[in-house]
C-alpha cells in the first residue's frame, strides 16, 4: 500500500471515532447505530477492494471520466419529483446524499487536470461551474461554498486569469444559493455535532473538534510531501466543518450519514490510483 494512501486512511480515524461519541450523546436508537456501523463497514470494503483492484490494474488514472461520473451523480437527485431539497438519490428503500460521495474524488481529478494540460483544465473548469449550478438547483449552499474553498487550493497551478474567472463564477453561484430558502431543520447528531458535544461538556466538545482538526491537518500535511491533490480535498472538508458549526450541513465522517463515509473511501482509492501514476508533484505549468 502506498504511504500516502495509509496516511489518508489514518487521518480519518479520529473523526470516525468521534462519530461514536456523537451518536452516544445524541441517544440514537439501535437502528441508527446499525446503519452507521454498516456504512463504516461498507466504506472499509470499498477501500480494500478498490485498493486491491488499483494495485493490479495497468490502466492509467482517468480524470475526465471521474469528473463525468461526479457530474452525473450530483445531477441524479434532481431527477426525482420532490418539493423538498433534492439532495438524495433513492435506491429502493435506501437514500444516499450524493454530493459528499463524489466531490472529494472530483477535486482530486480536478487537481490532476490542472497539472496535465490546458485542454483538460478547461474541461474541468466547465464541469466545476456545472457542478456548482447543479448544487444551487438542489439547493445546497454549504456544498457550493465548500466546493469554492476546495477550488482555491486545487487550482493553485492554474493560469491566473482562468483561476480568477472560475473562482469568481463559483463565488457568485454560492452567494445566490445562500439566498435560497432551506426548509431542512438541523439534526443534532448530523448537522449539529459540535453544538451537541460542547453542550454536553468541554471535554466532549474538544474531543469531537479534534477529530475534524486531525482530518484536515493530516490531509494538508500529506499534500505538502507529494500528493498535491489532497490539498483541495482538505480545504473542501474545512468548508463543510465551518458550515456544520453553524448547523447548515452534516459534519463529514463525524456526523451520522453514509454519503460522506463512502465519499472518503472512494477518494482514498482514487488518491491511490493517482499516486500510482507518479505524477510530477513539484512541477507546474506557468504562463
Amino acid at each position: 500500500m502506498h504511504r500516502s494512501h495509509t496516511l489518508v486512511l489514518l487521518s480519518a480515524l479520529p473523526a470516525v471515532i468521534a462519530s461514536f461519541a456523537v451518536l452516544t450523546l445524541g441517544e440514537v436508537g439501535r437502528g441508527t447505530w446499525l446503519i452507521h456501523l454498516l456504512a463504516i463497514s461498507l466504506a472499509g470494503i470499498v477501500v480494500i477492494i478498490g485498493s486491491y483492484s488499483i494495485s493490479k490494474t495497468r490502466a492509467s488514472f482517468p480524470p475526465i471520466t471521474i469528473i463525468a461520473l461526479a457530474l452525473l451523480s450530483i445531477a441524479s437527485p434532481l431527477l426525482y419529483d420532490s418539493t423538498a431539497p433534492n439532495r438524495w438519490a433513492h435506491f429502493g428503500p435506501i437514500s444516499l446524499y450524493m454530493t459528499p460521495m463524489v466531490i472529494p474524488s472530483f477535486l482530486v481529478a480536478l487537481s490532476v487536470c490542472v497539472r496535465e494540460s490546458a485542454e483538460k483544465e478547461i474541461i474541468a473548469f466547465v464541469a466545476t461551474i456545472t457542478v456548482a449550478a447543479l448544487l444551487a438547483a438542489q439547493p445546497d449552499a454549504s456544498q457550493v461554498l465548500a466546493l469554492l474553498m476546495g477550488l482555491t487550493t486545487a487550482i493553485t497551478y492554474s493560469r491566473p486569469l482562468r483561476s480568477a474567472l472560475i473562482l469568481g463564477t463559483v463565488a457568485l453561484i454560492a452567494l445566490w444559493t445562500f439566498f435560497q430558502p432551506d426548509p431542512l431543520e438541523p439534526i443534532p447528531y448530523v448537522e449539529g455535532v459540535f453544538a451537541l458535544a460542547f453542550n454536553h461538556s468541554m471535554f466532549a466538545g474538544v474531543s469531537v473538534a479534534a477529530g475534524a482538526i486531525v482530518l484536515i491537518a493530516g490531509l494538508f500535511t500529506y499534500s505538502l510531501s507529494g500528493p498535491f491533490w489532497l490539498a483541495g480535498v482538505a480545504t473542501y472538508y474545512s468548508g463543510l466543518f465551518v458550515c456544520s458549526v453553524a448547523g447548515l450541513t452534516p459534519a463529514p465522517l463525524i456526523g451520522y450519514g453514509a454519503g460522506p463515509l463512502f465519499g472518503y473511501a472512494l477518494m482514498a482509492v482514487v488518491s491511490l490510483w493517482v499516486a500510482k501514476r507518479k505524477l510530477p508533484y513539484k512541477s507546474a505549468r506557468m504562463g
